[in-house]
Order: structure tokens, then C-alpha cells, then sequence
């Protein structure tokens, strides 16, 4: 289960450095920096996107991951998100030959059901740059991580610029109460729409 937070900033300004907040420097661990470049599939009648599940190849710095994520919720405020999530490393690209086979014998399996290899196609693809810090709170761990790059599709383009606060230990609660604190002082608003769904909507879906 993924349970995290996503922040934006408002519009017309830049992302701030997180990792400086007063809150958060004394608590984080050492930064990390990694280039994100993911390719989204689905079949072309858009079957995963009907089953509320996303799957993605993605290069994270110098290692391959296939990633389904699928059903959830959403919180009020459009802040908070919770996924079912697996994450299987690969080798490199050609994992994408046959991604439903990834999964077999896994709980994600029935996401893929009556879908065949051939029939997942690529539909967008994003690049970004990831910052990220293992933060440790009183009652609460997370990993901060801020993306800022590119979303493409279509022959159209979103900027990407968005704060992610993903719980690793700890009472979502606590999470909840820190993200809507850093999002105040920060200047930050909740950001309901996931990467996907935003490169979906420049592909006019």
C-alpha cells in the first residue's frame, strides 16, 4: 500500500527548497538526486485507466523499474492518496516485451485480466529530476521527494513541479499534520491530479 501526500506549488511559482525548511533539515537524512525517465502503457481502448490502475517502465537513476499501481482512495483536500502498489525491478526496457507477465502469481495480477502483451502500448512518457531525503519525525517517517521536468504526450507538453511525502513508518495522521504545516510555510497547495491523469488530460482524456 502507498500512502502519501502531493504538493504543488501555486501557480506562477517555483518550487521551494523543502529540504532548507526549518521543520524538515534538523530531521532528513542526505539528499539524493536521480533522473526519472518514465513510459506509461495501457491498451488502446484505455482498459487499465477503466480499472483505476497505471503501469509504467521507468529508469531511476541507473536501474529499471516496472511499477502497477491500481484502486485506492483520495482524501477531501486532494492532498492525500492511497494505492495499491508493486514495484518489480528489470533488467532494462525490453521488460516492457511482456509486463503482464511481470506480475503473475503477484495481487496484481487480475489488473491484467483478458489483456495480452501486444496489446499494451505506450501512451505518454515523463523526464524529471528527483530530489529526495528519508525525513524522521516524533511520530512519523517519510521520504520527501521533489520532481521537476517534463510531462510529454501527444506532441504536447506539462511542466512537472510537485512535492511528494510518502509514508514509511508511522501514523498517517502525523504524516498529515507535518505535510499540511510544510505546505503552509512553503507555499504549497494540494495537488489531487497524478502525474498520469495529468498527461492523460493533454492527450484530451
Amino acid at each position: 500500500m502507498e500512502i502519501e501526500l502531493k504538493y504543488r506549488p501555486e501557480e506562477g511559482s517555483g518550487m521551494p527548497d523543502l529540504f532548507q525548511d526549518p521543520e524538515v533539515r534538523p530531521r532528513r537524512g542526505r539528499l539524493l538526486e536521480r533522473q526519472m525517465e518514465a513510459v506509461y502503457f495501457d491498451t488502446g481502448d484505455r482498459v487499465l485507466s477503466g480499472r483505476r490502475a497505471a503501469l509504467r517502465l521507468r529508469r531511476e537513476g541507473d536501474q529499471w523499474m516496472v511499477t502497477l499501481k491500481w484502486g485506492g482512495s483520495k482524501s477531501a483536500n486532494g492532498a492525500l492518496s492511497r494505492r495499491q502498489e508493486l514495484n518489480v525491478p528489470v533488467l532494462d526496457a525490453e521488460a516492457a516485451e511482456d509486463l503482464p507477465g511481470l506480475f503473475e502469481g503477484t495481487s496484481g495480477e487480475e489488473v491484467f485480466q483478458g489483456i495480452l502483451p501486444e496489446d499494451l502500448l505506450p501512451t505518454l512518457r515523463m523526464d524529471f529530476l528527483r530530489t529526495e531525503a528519508e525525513v524522521r519525525a516524533e511520530d512519523v517517517a517519510f521520504v520527501l521527494s521533489t520532481d521537476e521536468g517534463v510531462i510529454l504526450a501527444g506532441g504536447k507538453e506539462a511542466p512537472i513541479r510537485e512535492a511528494e511525502l510518502e509514508l514509511t513508518a508511522g501514523d498517517q495522521e502525523a504524516l498529515v499534520a507535518f505535510g499540511r504545516a510544510l505546505a503552509e510555510r512553503n507555499g504549497l497547495v494540494p495537488e489531487p491530479r497524478s502525474k498520469l491523469s495529468r498527461g492523460l488530460a493533454l492527450l484530451g482524456e
